[in-house]
């Protein structure tokens, strides 16, 4: 029993640091959300309306208004990654306040798990946020009201669950320019 106890002393620490690690990201991610609330619900508010239109009626415009969701998309990015990586004090990557940051040092046993793990949590929030809405909680819908409910489901989406997704891929980005050394 002791032998036991000795081999799995040192898999305890890594394995707590790699989920400690792994939920950072999203941590980081909900503060982010939470300190730029207004104007990311602002971007996300024109593709919600767009989506909410778009489901519900058939004779809108497609295109303008699909061009009109994607560049709020680009620009909800944009601002993102302008906030996230070259304004954050800690990154400031790509305002020549710090130096270029070389490939990234860790070993694909140190970064392999930490990216399996965002996939975990990914899957999960995919399985939370769209598969358990769009194909179960639907059932439970009546036929006639079913498309105001897509059109509200979309409209909620874009207002949450996307840009948190954007900014959370940002993150993981992110993690990575902070562990990484300079030249």
């Amino acid at each position: 029993m002791t032998r036991r106890t000795e081999t799995a002393a040192p898999f305890r620490p890594s394995l707590r640091r790699t989920i400690n690690s792994v939920a950072d990201t999203p941590r980081w991610a909900f503060a982010f959300h939470r300190l730029h609330a207004l104007p990311l619900t602002a971007l996300g508010l024109v593709a919600a309306t767009e989506r909410f239109f778009s489901r519900l009626y058939d004779d809108l415009p497609r295109l303008p208004l699909e061009a009109l969701t994607l560049t709020s998309r680009v620009v909800l990015v944009g601002y993102v990654i302008h906030l996230a990586i070259r304004k954050d004090p800690e990154v400031a990557f790509g305002r020549g306040e710090a130096v270029v940051p070389k490939r990234h040092p860790t070993t694909t046993a140190d970064f392999l798990p930490y990216l399996l793990g965002q996939g975990v949590l990914l899957g999960a929030a995919t399985l939370l946020f769209n598969h358990l809405p769009e194909n179960v909680l639907v059932a439970y819908v009546p036929e006639a009201d079913r498309p105001l409910y897509f059109a509200c489901l979309l409209a909620a989406k874009n207002l949450t669950v996307i840009p948190f997704t954007l900014i959370w891929m940002t993150g993981i980005a992110r993690r990575q320019l902070l562990r990484a050394e300079p030249e």
